[in-house]
């Protein structure tokens, strides 16, 4: 016969077939009682809530914040006591609407029941997230108590709102002026006190009158626009446009600041750029002489072609000297995109450790629009390590063995008696088949060119 048990109050187990008294499986030589058991779960009811609102973000100047609750039971029981309660997360309700329900029993299974209730807008200088929540509360036949939760959030923006637009001069010669317009406007719903606009020069200009970057705006009304305007003069080109970086302005309320960045823009300068490079075929040298190539080379970055004069004849460095090939190349017209290049050998004669620095290079245009400049190189270097010997001292205690004292100054020597003047010596011959190949160097150089 069938036999249930119930299992912790929430399993119900059921013997649903057996063998029979008389079946073989009882007898000792072959038992093997078996059953044929079925397990039920206890039904419990779950609610799924759902909120829902008109709108994602709300404004200040919207008049409410309307909220939906949807409930359904969607477990395996009835739920009864079913009580429905509202949560703002910090909004506060309307005066006119309900923040709860009394729904007594709802059955599984049935249709959704729905609730409506309004918030109102804060007034707020941040823009803050809040979560409006929907809580059930209900039991189970038995009489267990349950807790459901469903919720959304929305945005609330503050009640401020500055609009802040800067625009420059888009296409321009380098003799043109660029003008730049800043306007501030307020679109929020409060007026505004003691705003500071700040902005700065971009790279590629310069003013065109000396003024102050800062601005101080006293009050802007509901609705009102504040404007300014400056003139910049450009002192590089550039195809590809400068970039105007945005403007700032910034106000406090309560100790708190608040900041709002204009938009950037773009200003493309037509005219001439020569960037000018000098270089060195070597930039170090061991010993007293060596030869070395200088190689300067102007190219037109810019968009108009010019007639270009560069020059390298400044003086040299001691220890330096012109040996052969172009120091210059004047009245060179170089359309956009351009080069031109010349080399020459100068000889170094230097037996002391340092480092000479080579002047400058110059480029000088003008273009059909007479529009002039100059341009400098960089000043490469030349490491010189010498080929003398360096002097050791290997004593201890500062004085010479044997108790020989030197005096460095006149060479001379005292203490012991029969001791010899000190002398520097080198090598003889070496001095002049060192300068043979300085010199075969400078004419294999010179016979490339």
């Amino acid at each position: 016969r069938n036999s249930t048990e119930i299992y912790n109050d929430d399993v119900r187990f059921t013997a649903v077939e057996l063998p029979s008294s008389s079946s073989l499986v009882w007898v000792s030589d072959t038992y093997d009682p078996w059953a044929k058991v079925s397990m039920e779960l206890r039904g419990k009811p779950t609610f799924e809530i759902t909120v829902a609102t008109d709108k994602n973000e709300y404004k200040a100047t919207d008049s409410s914040i309307a909220a939906t609750v949807t409930i359904r039971n969607s477990g395996t029981a009835d739920a009864s006591d079913v009580v429905l309660t509202m949560d703002g997360g910090g909004l506060k309700f309307n005066s006119d609407s309900s923040t709860s329900r009394n729904y007594g029993l709802i059955e599984k299974a049935k249709p959704g029941e729905t609730f409506s209730t309004k918030f109102d807008i804060p007034m707020l200088w941040d823009s803050t997230d809040y979560t409006i929540y929907g809580r059930i509360a209900g039991k189970d036949i038995k009489g267990k108590d349950y807790v459901w939760q469903g919720g959304k959030t929305i945005r609330v923006v503050k009640m401020w709102d500055l609009s802040f637009s800067k625009t420059a001069t888009s296409n321009m010669f380098m003799r043109d002026t660029a003008v730049v317009s800043l306007s501030l406007q307020n679109k929020g719903i409060v007026e505004l006190n003691s705003i500071m606009v700040s902005d700065t020069v971009p790279p590629g200009f310069e003013l065109k009158e000396k003024q102050d970057m800062v601005w101080t705006i006293e009050s802007l009304s509901v609705g009102g626009t504040w404007t300014t305007t400056y003139s910049l003069k450009p002192v590089e080109p550039s195809k590809g446009g400068h970039t105007i970086p945005a403007a700032f302005s910034t106000f406090k309320n309560n100790g708190k600041s608040y900041n709002t960045a204009s938009n950037t823009a773009i200003s493309v300068v037509h005219g001439t750029k020569i960037n000018i490079t000098k270089t060195l075929n070597a930039s170090s040298m061991k010993g007293e002489q060596a030869a070395f190539e200088v190689t300067v080379t102007a190219k037109n970055v810019g968009d108009l072609k010019a007639n270009v004069d560069v020059v390298d004849s400044q003086p040299l460095p001691p220890n330096v000297t012109y040996v052969s090939g172009n120091t210059s190349y004047i009245d060179k017209i170089l359309n956009e995109g351009e080069s031109m290049t010349f080399s020459y050998i100068i000889a170094v004669n230097q037996d002391d450790d340092g480092e000479i620095r080579l002047p400058a290079a110059s480029a000088s245009f003008i273009n059909l629009m007479n529009d002039e400049g100059t341009s400098l190189s960089s000043m490469p270097a030349i490491n010189v390590t010498s080929n003398k010997p360096k002097l050791q001292n290997t004593q201890t205690g500062g004085q010479p063995q044997g108790g020989t004292q030197v005096e460095t100054s006149s060479g001379t020597s005292s203490g012991n008696p029969g001791a010899t003047e000190a002398k520097d010596t080198v090598t003889p011959g070496f001095e002049g088949v060192f300068a043979s190949a300085v010199l075969l160097l400078v004419y294999a150089l010179s016979r490339r060119r």
